[in-house]
This record gives C-alpha cells, sequence and structure tokens, in this order.
C-alpha cells in the first residue's frame, strides 16, 4: 500500500494545499453470485461505500482498480468490466474530514470473478458487509446509490451508463 504522503495525489496536495483538485478515478462494484454487492464503511466519513480510489503515475484505471481491491478488501479481482462513467459535480465532489477537496471523474467497473474473502484489509474500512442492491444501508456515500442504480441498469440492458446527474 502506498502511504497518502507518497502517492500522486499526496504529492499535489503538498503543493495545492485542500483547495479543490481534478482527480481521475474508479470504483468497483463487486457482486457474488446471489447478487449482493460488496460494501465498506469508511473510516473518515463513517458512511458506506464501494472499493474506489485514484490512480497513481503510469497507472491504468483497470490497474488501479485492481490494486485498489487487494489493498482496501484483501482480494483479487479478475477481468473488471468496465460499464459506467460518472463525472456530476455534486456526486463526485468530496470535502474530506481535514478539509481536502477532489471532485473525482470515475470510470466504473463490475466484477464478479474474485479469489479470497472480501475483508477491512486496511486502514480505510472499519467494517465490511454484503447488501441486496435494492435494500442498501441508509447511511451511504453520494455516489454509491446512484452507482448501484446504473449496475442494475447495466445488467438489465448492457448498455454503458453516464451518471450525470443525481
Amino acid at each position: 500500500m502506498i502511504e497518502f504522503s507518497k502517492s500522486y495525489l499526496g504529492q499535489l496536495r503538498k503543493v495545492l494545499g485542500r483547495r479543490l483538485i481534478l482527480m481521475p478515478g474508479a470504483r468497483l462494484v463487486l457482486s457474488r453470485a446471489d447478487g449482493r454487492i460488496f460494501l465498506q464503511r469508511r473510516s473518515d466519513f463513517g458512511k458506506w461505500d464501494l472499493i474506489g480510489g485514484s490512480a497513481e503515475k503510469c497507472e491504468s484505471l483497470t490497474s488501479m482498480i485492481i490494486r485498489e481491491a487487494t489493498e482496501e478488501a484483501g482480494i483479487k479481482i479478475e477481468n473488471p468490466v468496465a460499464f459506467a462513467f460518472s463525472s456530476s459535480p455534486l456526486l463526485e465532489t468530496t470535502t474530506y474530514p481535514n478539509g481536502d477537496q477532489c471532485h473525482y471523474f470515475a470510470i466504473i467497473y463490475a466484477c464478479d470473478k474474485f479469489s479470497g474473502e472480501p475483508r477491512s484489509a486496511d486502514d480505510e474500512s472499519i467494517e465490511v458487509n454484503w447488501f441486496d442492491p435494492g435494500e442498501l444501508p441508509k447511511d451511504c456515500m453520494p455516489a454509491t446509490g446512484p452507482t448501484i442504480a446504473a449496475f442494475r441498469r447495466w445488467q438489465q440492458t448492457g448498455e454503458f451508463q453516464n451518471i450525470d446527474t443525481c
């Protein structure tokens, strides 16, 4: 796991401070055979969220989401498929508890092939669980519900989803 201060975003923060940064990133809808979706309760906000993160220098978003799945959930995913894009400022702009601000431009992946049992594998999450996509917890990060709704539409239609509204 890359220490934040040495990450690309951490290096940007040293130069830009807490100002808004436009950042490429990705999220993962990890599902299992019974249709349930994996969520983790974030340690920074205390809310449920999908696996996700920001790209490092010389890293593709596909490589990044594979890395994040290992770092955050202790699993190895196989063949993640990009099914959606989200850049809505209302969903993708986050102000962290320390005041840092990011507006993410996220490719969203789906994956149902993985090895290992997902768990809290780092200090970014305090709890993990599997949820029915129609019965998500009420305390989710803003983009989680719209992302899972897009995932369900993609499953039904096979069409790439653009999440640009709330």
